[in-house]
């Protein structure tokens, strides 16, 4: 018998995917800066502080969210926890889905946003109550979107968490 695949002191540690996990930290570290640099320079420069710009780092900050996900796994992986209930794992990545469906929504929005600036140059729409008001309802439609599927996802977990 091989001794090698049954060892009781590794306690559920898989030591040999510490590597990619590490691999996958360093990663998320580049892009969190790269998010907060996004975040930072339209906030800072106000020939960034159109309402595209304003989308893509609202997308920017949804990207460092559903980041979010890939600590909690890695904490499993250095911990040994190989197995998580649904309703644990629900609550746990709750926050990084909704950042996710997010990000979807905001990609389509900037290049609807896009759309409209290139169908109608020359309508200032886009003034500074105007942009804000515009900003806020492009805001909302990920924000539903999230919310629907968090109330559907949520109905199923509790489901299927008691079977």
């Amino acid at each position: 018998m091989n001794n090698t695949l049954v060892n009781p002191n590794r306690n559920g540690v898989m030591y040999e995917t510490l590597p990619a996990a590490a691999i996958l930290l360093i990663e998320n570290l580049i892009g969190a800066f790269g998010n907060i640099s996004i975040v930072w320079a339209t906030l800072r420069n106000n020939k960034l502080q159109t309402t595209c710009n304003w989308l893509i780092a609202l997308n920017a900050i949804a990207d460092g969210g559903t980041q979010l996900s890939n600590y909690i796994s890695t904490y499993f992986l250095i911990s040994g926890i190989n197995y998580v209930d649904l309703r644990t794992c629900w609550h746990l990545q709750f926050i990084p889905y909704m950042f996710f469906s997010s990000t979807m929504i905001i990609t389509i929005l900037v290049g609807i946003d896009r759309l409209l600036i290139v169908l109608f140059p020359h309508i200032e729409v886009f003034s500074t109550y105007n942009k804000i008001m515009y900003l806020i309802g492009m805001s909302i439609i990920p924000m539903g979107y999230s919310a629907t599927w968090a109330i559907i996802s949520y109905s199923y977990m509790a489901i299927a968490a008691d079977t």
